[in-house]
C-alpha cells in the first residue's frame, strides 16, 4: 500500500506512540498522557489503512448505501492528503482514544456482558475495521490495540456523545479515566466480543488441548502473566454485579 518514504514516516509515528502511550499504559506506569501532533497523525495513519481496504470491499460487495459510501470515500481522500502533507487539517473528521480499563462493576441489566469475557477479549485483542450505522449517520473506523481503542469518526449522528476521548491535531492531554461514550459504537464493542466468543467455541479439540498444555507447562508462573489477571477479572465480574 505504501512507498518506502511513507513506510518510514509511518514507522516513526508508530515508535512515538509505542514509547509515549502504548507501553506505559499497558505496563500501568501512566494514565495521563501529554501529546503533540504525532498522535493525531498516528491514529489517522492506522485507521486510514483499514478504511482504504474496507472501501474496496464495500464497493465490490455493495455493503453500504451511496450516502455512507460517498462519506467514506471523501474521508479517505482527506486523510490521504493529510498524511502526505498536502493539507494541515482533517476537516470535520475526529480522532478519539478510548482506554478499555478494568471494569469495576456491572448493573444487573448488563449481566450478559460478563459472559463475553471483556477483559480477556480487549486486553489480548488486535484488530481494525470500518463501521457504518446508516440510520444514525454515524460512520467510523476502530482499531483495538490490546485495550487501547483508536477511533476515527467520519460523521457523527446527532445523539453521539464522546467525552474526554477526542485527540486534537496538535498539543493536548488525554487521561485514561472518566471517559464517557453514548454511541452506537458501543454495539461494536459487543460485536467484537461476540465474534471472539464464537471463534473460541469453534476451536477444535486439538487446538483446545494445545492451549491447555501450554497453561499446564507454565505451572504456577502462569499467575504472573497479565492474561491470567484478565481471566480472573472476567471470572470475578459476575460477583460485582450491583442493583444500581
Amino acid at each position: 500500500m505504501l512507498c518506502g518514504d511513507c513506510e518510514d514516516l509511518f514507522s516513526e509515528k508508530e515508535t512515538w506512540f509505542a514509547n509515549k502511550i502504548f507501553h506505559p499504559y499497558l505496563k500501568k506506569e501512566k494514565t495521563i498522557f501529554d501529546y503533540d501532533e504525532n498522535l493525531a497523525y498516528f491514529i489517522t495513519s492506522v485507521n486510514w489503512r483499514s478504511l482504504y481496504l474496507d472501501i474496496l470491499d464495500f464497493v465490490e460487495n455493495s455493503v453500504v448505501g451511496i450516502d455512507a459510501l460517498e462519506c467514506l470515500i471523501e474521508s479517505e481522500k482527506i486523510m490521504n492528503e493529510f498524511l502526505r502533507g498536502k493539507r494541515n487539517d482533517l476537516g470535520k473528521i475526529e480522532n478519539h482514544i478510548f482506554f478499555f480499563d478494568d471494569i469495576k462493576e456491572l448493573s444487573v441489566g448488563a449481566s450478559n456482558f460478563a459472559d463475553l469475557k471483556p477483559h480477556a477479549i480487549f486486553h489480548r485483542g488486535i484488530g481494525s475495521y470500518t463501521f457504518c450505522y446508516e440510520d444514525e449517520k454515524t460512520y467510523g473506523t476502530l482499531t483495538n490495540m490490546m485495550g487501547v481503542i483508536l477511533v476515527t469518526l467520519y460523521h457523527k449522528g446527532q445523539r453521539e456523545v464522546w467525552n474526554n476521548t477526542e485527540i486534537l491535531n496538535g498539543v493536548g492531554r488525554i487521561e485514561a479515566k472518566d471517559q464517557q461514550i453514548q454511541s452506537v459504537f458501543g454495539n461494536e464493542l459487543i460485536h467484537i466480543m461476540e465474534t471472539a466468543k464464537k471463534a473460541s467455541e469453534a476451536m477444535s479439540v486439538a487446538q483446545q488441548k494445545k492451549a491447555e498444555d501450554r497453561i499446564k507447562a507454565a505451572g504456577e508462573d502462569v499467575k504472573n502473566y497479565s492474561v491470567f489477571q484478565d481471566w480472573m477479572n472476567d471470572m470475578d465480574l459476575k460477583n460485582r454485579i450491583t442493583d444500581k
